[in-house]
């Protein structure tokens, strides 16, 4: 997956560094519901940790989430992503 470019998944969904859900691998056989970005309902993700910057970045950019729990350093790390 990550050679297709997966940087994380939210409720067993893979997706890009661009928010994009991948059409490959798991995604063609995971269960759960699908989170469609932009609702105006919440849609918080829980994630924390230096490795999860990059997956935590994009399902904000994409609004896969709009709302986040998560540590201090985590926030300071997003806040200097580009």
């Amino acid at each position: 997956m990550q050679a297709a470019g997966a940087v994380g998944e939210v409720a067993g969904w893979v997706f890009d560094s661009q928010g994009i859900y991948l059409d490959l691998g798991t995604n063609t056989r995971t269960g759960g519901v699908r989170i469609t970005p932009g609702l105006d309902r919440p849609s918080i993700g829980i994630a924390a940790g230096a490795s999860k910057v990059p997956a935590i970045a994009s399902a904000l950019k994409s609004r896969i989430i709009n709302g986040l729990v998560t540590d201090e350093p985590t926030a300071r790390a997003l806040l200097s992503h580009p």
